[in-house]
C-alpha cells in the first residue's frame, strides 16, 4: 500500500474516534509546539491540531520522521 493511502486510512481512522487521543499512534507535541499533536505511521509523521469547538482535525505538515518540526 501506497504512503498516501496508508495517511488518508489512518486519517480516516481518527476522525471516528471520540477523542484523537485515544489512537495508539498519537502524542501531544511538547515545548512550543505543546497545542499540537502527531500521528505516527511508519516512517512518516503528521503534525495535527484538534479543533475541540468543531471536532476538526486539521493537518498542520505531513514528513518523514526526521523533517516534520523544522
Amino acid at each position: 500500500m501506497q504512503i498516501q493511502q496508508r495517511i488518508k486510512n489512518e486519517l480516516e481512522a481518527l476522525s471516528c474516534l471520540k477523542s484523537p487521543l485515544e489512537h495508539q499512534s498519537v502524542k501531544r507535541l511538547t515545548g512550543d509546539l505543546r497545542e499540537l499533536c502527531r500521528l505516527r505511521i511508519g516512517k512518516y509523521r503528521v503534525v495535527f491540531a484538534i479543533l475541540e469547538e468543531t471536532h476538526t482535525i486539521a493537518v498542520v505538515n505531513i514528513a518523514p520522521r526526521g523533517d516534520v518540526n523544522k
